[in-house]
């Protein structure tokens, strides 16, 4: 069985035998979960984080609530 349908899943990256992927049916269950901006940046490698950290424009500084909201909210296809 293949990671068919996780994508953007928190556990995309896990091997289909983890305890979170077992008898997983792509959302049909509640063990999958849609991974948001900080479940995304936790699972960057360095070299992942300093190219998003490089490319990464502010159109002005967020408060820390408007980045807590945003590490919070779904990653977006």
């Amino acid at each position: 069985m293949e990671h068919d349908g996780c994508k953007l899943c928190k556990y995309e990256h896990c091997s289909i035998e983890s305890k979170e992927c077992s008898g997983c049916k792509q959302n049909a269950v509640d063990k999958y979960t849609r991974m948001t901006h900080a479940d995304r940046i936790r699972s960057m490698s360095d070299e992942e984080f300093a190219e998003f950290l490089a490319n990464f424009a502010w159109d002005n500084e967020p408060s820390v609530n408007e980045t807590l909201q945003w590490l919070q909210s779904e990653v977006e296809e």
